[in-house]
């Protein structure tokens, strides 16, 4: 057993330790293992220079077109993949430890290479979100408590975190993939998947190796563990046979493994779902304290929604309402003091140049969270002056952020259209600051927090 570890070395004789750059090539080994932040980090050291890189033959890799004496970036990072690729082919394994991806998107040749675009994939299978999204943690879970390398993740726990997770609901993962261990939220964060005659796992990253026996320790049961996990002997890839050969008590303990797993899968996507719903309707409270297109902007977009205002998702297009046969334009601001008139500026232009192409005078609307670390109630006024009285004279409505967070509580409180409408008039017909009236059933308060 022959095992190529790049990026993390570790001692043991049947370990090669070599960089991603420096490596022989992958097909000659049984197993390679990849610390995928590894990758990165000699690929941007080739890109700015700062450290000399050299193939296994002593030629020197530099991000330009390859030569008689010098190997180009893209030409090596293009041979990886095929390497890679032919391991795969020849039945061995390869594990990666998970990272999120990265762009390198300066590698000359390869114009939109990223951390893994030298790692195979199984058909719809992509290391790029959503399929692969960032995360953190440490607390991790067994699915698969047969698999070697589960194993190992287990009993070198508190060596592991993880940084990435992986979609187990594409479309494509069922065919191809299989949960390995997951976060304590549910999240997969270690998987196999078989490409072609061979394996592909991924496993949480490894940090805070120490040196001395422990290294060696790692070392003996990686090197263990990629044995057992490479010739296959997890229970789930047993020969159909065997299941004709049956112990006492057997047959009882699967068919309840079997239940209990669908029982958890069950509850996974149920949990799944409620996290969703409880993110989406706790995020709400984003509109009384957050600011900047990454938070407050989001949380206005969603309140609005829950008005049935029709709206794109995106921040990054302007802001934008249609509803009963009506269009307005809107722009958001928050501050931990008071909002200035910036906001009024960039709303006056785009109807100013909206006017000039269509002819057709839009409402507009601006929506604030000024003193935004402030409790609701104990706010002073919210905007500057200026700002007040530019968007009154403007025909501008002014609402705060708590008023859009009342006005989604009756919302949500109210499965009336005519209410629905009736809200939504309150904005569209307002000039200045919004005036809420008390809701007329009583079915929602004011933005006030509950008592401790």
């Amino acid at each position: 057993m022959r095992v190529l570890v790049i990026g993390f070395p570790l001692p043991n004789p049947q370990i090669d330790n070599y960089s991603f750059i420096s490596a022989p090539s992958f097909f000659d080994y049984d197993a390679v293992v990849v610390e995928s932040a590894a990758v990165s980090a000699v690929v941007e050291e080739v890109l700015a220079r700062t450290a000399d890189h050299h193939t296994a033959a002593g030629q020197p890799v530099l991000n330009e077109p390859s030569g008689p004496f010098v190997t180009g970036l893209a030409d090596h990072l293009r041979r990886r993949r095929d390497e890679a690729e032919r391991l795969l082919a020849a039945g061995k394994l390869l594990v990666v430890l998970l990272r999120p991806n990265v762009p390198h998107p300066h590698v000359l040749g390869e114009p939109g290479y990223d951390r893994y675009s030298w790692l195979p994939a199984p058909p719809g299978v992509s290391y790029r979100p959503p399929q692969i999204m960032p995360a953190d943690g440490r607390v991790v879970a067994p699915v698969e408590h047969t698999h070697a390398l589960t194993r190992l993740v287990d009993r070198f726990k508190s060596w592991f975190t993880y940084r990435a997770y992986i979609s187990d609901r594409s479309p494509a993962f069922p065919e191809h993939g299989k949960v390995l261990m997951r976060s304590d939220g549910g999240a997969a964060i270690a998987a196999e998947f078989r490409i072609g005659p061979g394996r592909l796992v991924l496993l949480p990253a490894l940090e805070d190796v120490p040196q001395g026996e422990p290294r060696f320790e790692l070392a003996a049961h990686i090197v263990q563990a990629v044995k057992r996990a490479r010739h296959g002997d997890s229970e789930t890839d047993a020969p159909r046979w065997t299941s004709g050969f049956t112990l006492p008590g057997l047959e009882e303990r699967e068919q309840e493994e079997r239940d209990a797993r669908a029982a958890l899968d069950a509850a996974q996507q149920r949990l799944s779902r409620a996290q969703e719903q409880t993110a989406e309707l706790a995020g709400m409270r984003r509109l009384l304290w957050t600011e900047g297109k990454a938070d407050f902007e989001p949380a206005v977009r969603n309140a609005l929604r829950t008005l049935r205002f029709m709206l794109d998702d995106d921040v990054d297009k302007p802001g934008t309402l249609y509803a009963d046969g009506r269009t307005a334009f809107f722009e958001v601001d928050a501050a931990e003091e008071q909002v200035n008139e910036d906001v009024y500026v960039r709303l006056q232009r785009r109807q100013e140049a909206d006017l000039i192409e269509t002819g057709e005078p839009k409402k507009g609307i601006v929506f604030i969270n000024g003193h935004r670390r402030t409790s609701p109630e104990r706010r002073d006024d919210q905007m500057t002056r200026a700002l007040r009285v530019a968007c009154e004279h403007a025909g501008y409505a002014i609402v705060t952020g708590p008023q859009l967070f009342e006005l989604s509580q009756r919302a949500l409180a109210s499965e009336l259209l005519n209410e629905h409408r009736r809200l939504r008039d309150l904005i569209l017909d307002s000039t200045g600051l919004l005036v809420l009236p008390p809701p007329e059933d009583g079915s929602a308060e004011p933005a006030t927090p509950e008592p401790a």
